[in-house]
């Protein structure tokens, strides 16, 4: 699990070897997040109240991406959080390197710039796993 945090906001990579539940049920998703953020909010000390909308994607190679965005502050509940949750079934995740030999001279292997992509559906699990931690990922 890996967690990004920029002023109120927070992305939250979580990998399917950490979730034990079905990632394809909306139901399964919504009653684990509380969990997760109650779990988050210990670990990184985030002050978690007010409105967020919270995008979820969804990758049955990679996992779940939970994209927190605060919108608003609750001014009469300073404690209260309220969740907007969407959630995008089968989305693209590809990993983004400044190295191109990071991927093993991989035939499937995008340039843009000066930066390299892989789709992670190009890649074993293993590769998966070393890779998300030198690379960084990107999700639509």
């Amino acid at each position: 699990m890996k967690v990004d945090i920029k002023n109120d906001n927070f992305i939250i990579y979580v990998n399917k070897y950490l979730i034990n539940y079905d990632m394809k049920n909306r139901k399964d998703i919504e009653e684990n997040i509380k969990d997760l953020l109650i779990r988050i909010r210990k670990i990184y000390k985030i002050k978690l109240s007010g409105y967020y909308k919270i995008k979820i994607y969804q990758n049955d190679l990679y996992g779940l991406i939970f994209e927190c965005i605060k919108e608003d502050d609750l001014d009469f509940f300073p404690d209260f959080c309220d969740l907007k949750i969407n959630i995008l079934y089968d989305s693209k995740i590809l990993l983004e390197s400044d190295d191109f030999f990071i991927f093993n001279n991989n035939k499937k292997t995008y340039k843009k710039g000066n930066k390299f992509y892989i789709n992670i559906k190009d890649l074993n699990e293993l590769e998966i796993i070393k890779l998300s931690e030198f690379c960084k990922i990107k999700y639509c």
